[in-house]
């Protein structure tokens, strides 16, 4: 989450994709600020989020057509969903 925080920071147009559902864990826990955790607001100020289910050729599918490659997207999990489609 850090480097894609300070390539925000730089100016860089970030947008974070999240599991559709359940969203990023960090949004639960902690300290609050009005109803957003501290941590989730201070690794994610400047980007923009999306919820998606990349496990589903659909939710590959909206990535592409926002013009995306994998050589975008820095992938938190490895889980390797983009590599595989």
């Amino acid at each position: 989450p850090m480097a894609c925080q300070v390539l925000c920071d730089q100016g860089a147009e970030v947008i974070k994709v999240e599991r559709l559902g359940m969203g990023d864990i960090t949004r639960i826990g902690g300290f609050r600020v009005g109803n957003i955790s501290a941590n989730y607001a201070s690794a994610n100020s400047g980007k923009r989020t999306i919820a998606l289910d990349l496990s589903r050729k659909e939710g590959i599918k909206v990535l592409k057509e926002y013009g995306f490659t994998v050589a975008d997207i820095h992938e938190l999990e490895k889980s390797n969903t983009l590599s595989e489609n």
